[in-house]
Protein backbone atom coordinates (compact mmCIF):
# COMPACT_ATOMS: atom_id res chain seq x y z
CA UNK A 1 0.00 0.00 0.00
CA UNK A 2 0.76 3.26 -1.04
CA UNK A 3 1.44 6.25 1.33
CA UNK A 4 -1.36 8.94 -0.08
CA UNK A 5 1.59 11.67 0.32
CA UNK A 6 4.31 9.94 -0.86
CA UNK A 7 5.34 12.09 -4.19
CA UNK A 8 4.19 15.22 -2.53
CA UNK A 9 5.31 18.48 -2.35
CA UNK A 10 6.34 19.05 1.17
CA UNK A 11 6.17 22.40 3.06
CA UNK A 12 8.82 24.93 3.21
CA UNK A 13 10.26 25.64 6.87
CA UNK A 14 13.52 27.47 8.26
CA UNK A 15 15.37 25.89 11.31
CA UNK A 16 18.76 27.41 12.77
CA UNK A 17 22.13 25.31 11.50
CA UNK A 18 24.48 24.45 14.35
CA UNK A 19 26.49 26.98 13.17
CA UNK A 20 23.89 29.58 14.00
CA UNK A 21 22.51 30.52 10.70
CA UNK A 22 19.30 30.53 9.41
CA UNK A 23 18.34 27.69 6.89
CA UNK A 24 15.06 27.84 4.34
CA UNK A 25 14.37 24.47 3.35
CA UNK A 26 12.45 24.91 -0.07
CA UNK A 27 9.52 23.37 -1.09
CA UNK A 28 10.35 24.35 -4.44
CA UNK A 29 13.52 24.98 -6.02
CA UNK A 30 16.75 23.86 -6.40
CA UNK A 31 16.13 20.32 -4.44
CA UNK A 32 14.77 17.37 -6.27
CA UNK A 33 14.60 15.53 -2.96
CA UNK A 34 14.72 16.87 0.73
CA UNK A 35 15.94 14.07 3.26
CA UNK A 36 14.97 15.42 6.46
CA UNK A 37 16.69 13.05 9.25
CA UNK A 38 15.73 12.88 12.83
CA UNK A 39 18.94 12.37 15.11
CA UNK A 40 20.33 12.54 18.17
CA UNK A 41 23.75 12.11 19.72
CA UNK A 42 23.07 9.46 22.31
CA UNK A 43 20.94 7.62 19.51
CA UNK A 44 23.70 4.64 18.64
CA UNK A 45 21.00 3.90 15.79
CA UNK A 46 21.53 7.09 14.35
CA UNK A 47 25.45 6.85 14.81
CA UNK A 48 25.50 3.83 13.01
CA UNK A 49 23.36 5.07 10.53
CA UNK A 50 24.96 8.02 9.25
CA UNK A 51 27.79 7.17 7.59
CA UNK A 52 25.12 5.75 4.94
CA UNK A 53 23.10 9.26 5.08
CA UNK A 54 26.58 11.02 4.64
CA UNK A 55 27.44 8.61 1.65
CA UNK A 56 24.26 9.41 -0.04
CA UNK A 57 24.33 13.19 0.41
CA UNK A 58 27.57 13.31 -0.98
CA UNK A 59 26.75 10.65 -4.20
CA UNK A 60 23.78 12.86 -5.04
CA UNK A 61 24.24 16.01 -3.61
CA UNK A 62 24.88 17.60 -7.15
CA UNK A 63 21.86 15.74 -8.58
CA UNK A 64 19.66 17.81 -6.27
CA UNK A 65 19.21 16.12 -2.86
CA UNK A 66 19.24 17.90 0.11
CA UNK A 67 19.58 16.58 3.37
CA UNK A 68 18.68 18.21 6.78
CA UNK A 69 19.80 16.15 9.97
CA UNK A 70 17.50 17.68 12.47
CA UNK A 71 19.01 16.78 16.23
CA UNK A 72 16.65 16.18 19.26
CA UNK A 73 19.65 17.17 21.45
CA UNK A 74 18.57 19.68 24.60
CA UNK A 75 22.17 20.89 24.03
CA UNK A 76 23.03 22.29 20.56
CA UNK A 77 27.37 21.78 21.78
CA UNK A 78 26.36 18.27 22.07
CA UNK A 79 24.90 18.25 19.10
CA UNK A 80 27.71 20.06 17.52
CA UNK A 81 30.26 18.12 19.12
CA UNK A 82 28.42 14.69 18.05
CA UNK A 83 28.01 16.21 14.13
CA UNK A 84 32.11 16.75 13.56
CA UNK A 85 32.55 13.26 15.14
CA UNK A 86 30.20 11.57 12.76
CA UNK A 87 31.77 13.61 9.98
CA UNK A 88 28.37 15.33 8.65
CA UNK A 89 28.91 17.73 5.93
CA UNK A 90 24.74 17.97 5.06
CA UNK A 91 23.22 20.35 7.20
CA UNK A 92 23.01 20.32 10.99
CA UNK A 93 19.78 21.70 12.98
CA UNK A 94 19.15 21.35 16.07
Amino acid sequence: MQHPLLGEVGPSFECVSLDNQTLSVPSHGTAKVVVVDFWASWCEACKVGMPALERLYRDNRRDGLMVVGVSVDADAEQARDAARRLGMTFSGRT
